[in-house]
């Protein structure tokens, strides 16, 4: 009952005259802000790719740092997994994969450019791990073609952010990241 008038005074106040319209932003606001909550299975899929290499406390705290760093600029660090990825001839290492979603654009966009929507991914370009099998050869990925200025923009910002906690950014894949010696306590 608190909760259907809460949504009754927020359209009030929202919407001057309520309209068909207006319901259905509300609806279409509040179906986006439970879309956001990840699911129970993706978590578990993480916490289990990622365990060895959240194991090492310097890496857990590194990387505590720079989510607490990422919401202060109105920013959430997601961890989408741990692959393993080639980076030599005989070289195999776990990196973590990463996106930047934007929790307060107001706050984000002194931080980051392009479009800024709440709830939604920081635009970094197109190729991501999401969905390459687990062990993913560097050097194999597919190259990217016409990547604006502020997807150039933000992959730099988010490669000095993560350098200034003593990770090192994986040559050619935005998204990946490996325990520095910062990190590992070398």
């Amino acid at each position: 009952m608190a909760y259907a008038v809460g949504m009754n005074f927020f359209a009030s106040k929202c919407f001057s005259r309520p309209t068909v319209v207006g319901g259905l932003l509300l609806v279409a606001c509040l179906v986006a802000a439970q879309a956001r909550v990840p699911d129970e299975a993706d978590v578990q899929t993480v916490e289990t790719d990622c365990k060895a290499l959240l194991a090492q406390a310097q890496v857990r705290r590194a990387l505590q740092l720079v989510r607490v760093q990422l919401l202060a600029q109105g920013l959430q660090l997601r961890t989408n997994g741990c692959p393993f990825v080639r980076t030599g001839p005989g070289q195999m290492q776990q990196v973590l994969d990463v996106a930047v979603r934007v929790v307060d654009s107001d706050v984000a966009g002194a931080v980051v450019r392009g479009p800024l929507a709440d709830g939604e991914d920081v635009d970094m370009g197109g190729i991501q791990l999401g969905g390459m099998p687990a062990v993913v050869e560097v050097g194999g990925l597919p190259a990217e073609e016409d990547v604006s200025p502020d997807v150039l923009f933000n992959r730099a910002w988010l490669a000095a952010v993560m350098r200034a906690r003593g990770f090192q950014p994986l040559p050619g894949a935005w998204w990946g990241f490996l325990p520095g010696r910062q990190t590992q306590g070398l």
